[in-house]
């Protein structure tokens, strides 16, 4: 019988952007630093995929001691790709056919050489030692590489013919100081130098057991072909159900012994992330708009038109205020829909009036008339007059383009700007 786990945050969308798998690598990272801080009694479980209702979602799960703050940590880690929310979800059951990635060379250390009886068992115990050791090193350490997550979850998109219902799952936890000391010297000891400095790969290592499975049958080439393209030397292998159970359900404690370096992990766990086009089955949203202090803070001007308020770099707040004369130059007001472009020339109009100046506003028909005569105090009443210009039901029905050539050359020139 499941049991709810109150100890899950999920995707609630993703967050739309450029650089779709740059940022996607970037939060993978930082989601296994702040793993990696939380110590060996935490266990993350990262649920990636087809896991209820046949769509794709990302669920986050904590078992064993649950970190302080560890939502915010989650929240920070995948801030540049989607908005995280609490929830509370039964525990899904492992599927019932399972693989895991893993290098395709060996990492743990090699076995000791038993002493046989016998001189010539002896002899074979150390060509076996040499002939593992020389495997190893010919085998180089898994590359990661740019690939989109998008590949692997728009099978579950497909066609019902088609669809694979695939589910990635990810256990980390932090690793021991003993086996990150042995992920390091594996590392170090067989390095290529053409690669560049070991210790980037070695990186913090993690625990980690990355997991793949489908309800519906065995896994297909073409998952595997995609597979592949995440790492180089990468290899998929099919666990029996007794070890998919306890690989895909485990705890904590389970994961001693699976201590990867950085470089491994970031080939094997992929977050989604939303680019240009949308992802396979979940939902996106365009980003908050950033809050970008006003450093420095410009001198206040004599008679300013206030704005609105602003923040500072030292997290203080302060009016923003413009002088009238700076509205003699040029200005052009940029935004999307519903940014506050309508509420900006509304807030400039009063200011104005307020400031006893003169203007002449031209609505294009978006509503930012009527705003303004509602936000204009009685005070004021006196100095306006509103022309609606077009309307044959109104009292000035004007058409500047009616007028002959040369009386339009004469209004425009002289009286309009």
């Amino acid at each position: 019988m499941s049991t709810p786990s109150t100890d899950t945050v999920r995707i609630k969308h993703l967050i739309r952007g450029s650089h779709a798998m740059e940022r996607s690598a970037q939060a993978t990272a930082r989601l296994l630093r702040v793993v990696g801080a939380w110590g060996q009694g935490a266990e993350l479980e990262l649920t990636v995929g087809v896991i209820r209702a046949r769509r794709n979602d990302v669920s986050f799960t904590i078992k064993g001691v649950a970190p302080n703050g560890w939502v915010e940590d989650l929240k920070w880690a995948l801030e540049d790709v989607a908005e995280l929310q609490r929830v509370s979800t039964p525990e899904a059951p492992a599927p019932r056919y399972v693989a895991e990635l893993r290098p395709s060379r060996d990492f743990s250390p090699l076995p000791a050489i038993q002493d046989p009886d016998d001189g010539a068992g002896l002899d074979a115990a150390v060509a076996e030692f040499v002939r593992q050791r020389e495997v190893r090193e010919r085998t180089p350490w898994p590359e990661p590489r740019f690939a989109d997550l998008a590949d692997l979850l728009g099978f579950n998109v497909a066609p019902a013919k088609d669809r694979l219902d695939l589910v990635l799952r990810y256990r980390i936890s932090a690793a021991a100081s003993i086996e990150e000391d042995m992920a390091g010297q594996a590392v170090i000891a067989s390095w290529d130098p053409s690669r560049g400095d070991p210790h980037e790969y070695v990186g913090t290592p993690v625990r980690l057991r990355a997991l793949i499975g489908s309800h519906l049958g065995p896994l297909p080439g073409r998952v595997e072909a995609v597979l592949r393209q995440w790492a180089s030397f990468l290899d998929l292998v099919t666990l029996g159900d007794d070890d998919a159970i306890r690989a895909w359900s485990g705890g904590p404690l389970d994961l001693a012994g699976h201590a990867v370096p950085r470089g491994f992990a970031m080939g094997c766990v992929r977050l989604p992330a939303a680019g240009g086009r949308p992802f396979p089955g979940m939902r996106a949203a365009e980003p908050p708009l950033p809050v970008i202090p006003l450093d420095p803070v410009p001198a206040k001007p004599r008679d300013g038109i206030r704005l609105g308020r602003a923040v500072t770099a030292d997290g203080s707040s302060t009016d923003v205020l413009l002088s009238p004369t700076d509205l003699r130059q040029h200005m052009y007001v940029q935004g999307g829909s519903g940014s506050g472009k309508t509420t900006l020339e509304a807030a400039l109009a009063t200011g104005l009036l307020d400031a006893d100046c003169s203007f002449t506003f031209l609505d294009g028909g978006e509503g930012a008339l009527d705003m303004i005569l509602d936000r204009i105090p009685a005070a004021h009443a006196d100095k306006v007059r509103v022309v609606r210009h077009g309307d044959p039901s109104l009292n000035a029905p004007v058409n500047l383009l009616a007028a002959p050539p040369d009386k339009l050359e004469r209004m425009v020139e002289p009286h309009w700007v």
